[in-house]
């Protein structure tokens, strides 16, 4: 990394700490009193996972509790809701605390309003592990959604005189079950006597705004100690064709010559005679690099422990003797040795130091005059990897207008080299990203455009990690998303120098939203589309064509958040022509069309239903897949919860496609203190497998947190241990072991926690 790099992340950093505005006030819901209107939501609300929610004494940022909201399941929201009838007319914005005991994630708000309960959502806000304070959410800008904009981000939130319902949205995307706790919500510039509209705890707010500075974030210290253990596998060097290299030690009656008995290796071995009329001391060498030895030695044997030849010995009885190895400045350790009478095996452990490896001596003692022994098959024996020790610094601010940098430094040392990474750096204000790290997308999350280059790793937007802008901002009702990229790389010689590489453009018309999207890159996409309220469902179309020809053509049609009672559905479709190029990470759009479907049914709360056939066609013959699924959830008799889920699938390039089918299981306790899963499953040529996780809060500061992913290949297990001192200081132990045939690997960790 540049020293102007460095001086970059400095300034960040600097920044984010320096500047910071917020507001305080009494809270508007603190969640102070023995009961709580909060509720967490249910299985028939849309990719929810929310499990439960409960007043907890721990992590509240005012007062004594907080609201815990527990989840599970990966890549679903987490909702927490209030139902009462509430005037937020005269707040200018919403902000909060947060606590969040995952590894990250991302924050939003929503508000029902009217009598037809009309969902509006904020933009998500990126939260990190531990305290989240202050986050904002501003009820005045023109960046919310809702089904009246198609789901973009073009509008501000109307109708907040009657709002029915408050919300608060956690997405974390990867943890298979947590927690976050919610604190010190304030309405900014709420008149009136407050509380949530009379609700039952906490005094409510008066409307008194304090000017405050106030900043937060976490610092965590982790020290990680990884060693792996490699079982012992040896590889062969000489199959001993021919006795280049070998030669006498010293004047010794011996006669070296290749011999096609006791063969082990290739066609050959080398056969050693005594010459001597009487019992000798016969030593020989095999040099390294040596005029007489052509042979495409490694000379370097420092990565290896140990080397070893297949001995035949036929003097009938065993013979005592040495072998060494010289290295670059002749030292030597003789390795003393007896070679048994018959067929065997001799292994020589590499002492000294084998840099640069010149010469094996070998020494028998008191050969029988006339008889000999046959050398063959050297191998040597590959050193495991080393253990590896890193350091890790892992900060995060955050302000309350927008401002958040987010910095990781590791400091890596293998033993044998010691190397200093910035592992992420980000700073994001009121919509501007520095150091972009996500693919590029239109708003939307059922077509995707996405920019790569599979030609050039430097240009693939997955790789580019902390160089980059992107852009967001409103025009009145137009909204622009532009992603920049620096210079650096180049394209046919040309340096990127900060060019424009995808922009995308959003407009509402009337309930309709309609949407140009540009990407640069393999393909060069121009497409056009819209979205379309139905009532009964969101239709969306797409068209696009690539590299400027109208025979290059792309057409996407969704029919999506579909209801019909109990009975919800998603329908997507997709055609494309061969010369439409959009890469993304599963398949190459060009050529092919696909169908997908998605039907959920819940007929009662705590029970629901969810097929789904997923159909892929290369129109050239070159990929199929057919992959019907159906999955049965059962909440009805909570705490405990049951999951069943059946695909079979048809998938590849051959005739008849292979066929594989899958089986999964998942039976669920989610306590207040205690949850717990298990999970069985078994896929088709695979062996069984069973995850197992247990988190167990106790003595109100301690949680242990236990999982193992078993199988007959591979087994993994984990163990975190968390203290919690105080509500700014905890500390985490963790010990995770995975095991393979070939190796293990063992880690430890220690992180100290420190909140602001």
């Amino acid at each position: 990394m540049s020293r102007r790099d460095m001086v970059f992340i400095g300034l960040v950093l600097a920044f984010a700490l320096a500047w910071t505005t917020a507001v305080a006030a009494d809270p508007w819901e603190g969640f102070e009193g023995e009961n709580t209107a909060w509720r967490a939501a249910d299985r028939s609300w849309t990719d929810n996972n929310a499990t439960g929610v409960a007043l907890s004494t721990e992590y509240a940022s005012e007062g004594r509790q907080s609201l815990k909201v527990g989840f599970s399941g990966p890549g679903q929201k987490a909702c927490a809701y209030m139902d009462k009838d509430m005037d937020l007319s005269s707040a200018k914005a919403v902000t909060l605390d947060l606590y969040n005991a995952t590894s990250g994630g991302q924050v939003a708000v929503a508000v029902c309003t009217g009598d037809s309960w009309k969902w509006q959502e904020s933009p998500m806000v990126d939260v990190g592990p531990g305290w989240n304070k202050g986050l904002t959410f501003d009820l005045t800008s023109a960046d919310w959604k809702s089904a009246d904009t198609g789901w973009a981000y073009v509008a501000k939130p109307v109708d907040l005189e009657k709002v029915k319902r408050f919300v608060v949205i956690f997405w974390e995307g990867q943890e298979k079950s947590g927690a976050v706790y919610i604190d010190n919500i304030l309405m900014v510039g709420l008149a009136g006597a407050g509380g949530p509209a009379g609700g039952e705890e906490g005094e409510g707010a008066e409307g008194v705004v304090k000017p405050a500075v106030r900043f937060s974030g976490r610092i965590t210290p982790m020290v990680k100690y990884k060693t792996t253990d490699i079982a012992a596998e040896w590889v062969q060097i000489d199959p001993m064709e021919g006795t280049d290299g070998w030669a006498q030690a010293e004047a010794c009656p011996v006669a070296i010559e290749a011999s096609s008995d006791h063969v082990t290796a290739g066609s050959t071995s080398v056969k050693f005679t005594s010459t001597s009329a009487t019992p000798a001391d016969i030593k020989v060498k095999m040099d390294f690099n040596s005029p007489d030895n052509p042979m495409d030695w490694q000379v370097d044997w420092s990565s290896y422990v140990a080397f070893s030849f297949d001995v035949y010995n036929d003097t009938g009885q065993d013979i005592n003797g040495c072998i060494a190895l010289r290295n670059s400045s002749w030292s030597w350790d003789p390795y003393n040795c007896t070679f048994p009478a018959g067929q065997s095996t001799v292994v020589v452990p590499i002492i000294i130091s084998a840099v640069e490896t010149r010469q094996i001596d070998v020494q028998f003692w008191g050969m029988p005059a006339g008889t000999s022994i046959y050398f063959d098959n050297l191998k040597v024996q590959v050193r495991g990897v080393p253990d590896v020790i890193t350091y890790r610094l892992d900060l995060t601010a955050k302000t309350s207008f927008g401002l958040q940098s987010n910095l990781v430094l590791d400091y890596i040392d293998d033993g044998s080299d010691a190397k200093f990474e910035v592992a992420r750096g980000t700073l994001s204000l009121a919509g501007v990203r520095i150091l972009y790290h996500d693919r590029f997308t239109n708003s939307d999350d059922y077509m995707k455009l996405y920019w790569e280059d599979p030609d050039n790793e430097d240009l693939d937007i997955e790789r580019i990690t902390w160089k980059g802008v992107e852009v967001n901002r409103n025009f009145g009702k137009l909204h622009l998303n532009a992603l920049y990229l620096p210079g650096g790389p180049s394209i046919d010689g040309e340096k990127l120098d900060y060019n424009l590489f995808g922009l995308r453009m959003i407009y509402p018309v009337g309930k309709a939203t309609l949407g140009l999207s540009g990407v640069r890159g393999a393909g060069e996409v121009v497409a056009i589309d819209a979205t379309i309220p139905l009532g009964f469902a969101n239709f969306g179309a797409e068209a696009g064509i690539a590299e400027g020809s109208t025979d290059n053509w792309g057409l996407f049609l969704v029919l999506k958040d579909g209801t019909s009672g109990p009975l919800g559905y998603y329908l997507e479709f997709m055609r494309t022509t061969p010369g439409f190029v959009t890469p993304d990470s599963e398949w190459s759009k060009e050529n092919c069309q696909k169908f997908y479907g998605k039907v959920t049914y819940a007929p009662v709360d705590g029970l629901s239903l969810i097929g789904v056939y997923d159909c892929f066609h290369k129109l050239d013959g070159g990929w199929d897949k057919r992959a019907p699924s159906i999955e049965v959830d059962v909440d009805l008799f909570k705490p405990f919860s049951l999951k069943l889920y059946y695909e079979t699938k048809d998938e590849g390039d051959t005739t008849p496609l292979p066929h594989t089918t899958k089986f999964e299981g998942t039976a669920s306790y989610e306590g207040d203190a205690l949850s717990a899963s298990l999970l069985v499953r078994q896929e088709t040529g695979k062996d069984t497998e069973h995850e197992f996780t247990l988190t167990w809060a106790f003595a109100e500061t301690w949680q242990l947190a236990v999982e193992a992913d078993l199988l007959t290949a591979s087994d993994e297990y984990g163990l975190d241990l968390t203290k919690r001192f105080s509500e700014t200081l905890d500390l985490t132990l963790s010990y995770d072991r995975k095991v393979e045939p070939t190796q293990t690997v063992t880690t430890y960790t220690l992180a100290l926690g420190v909140n602001f």
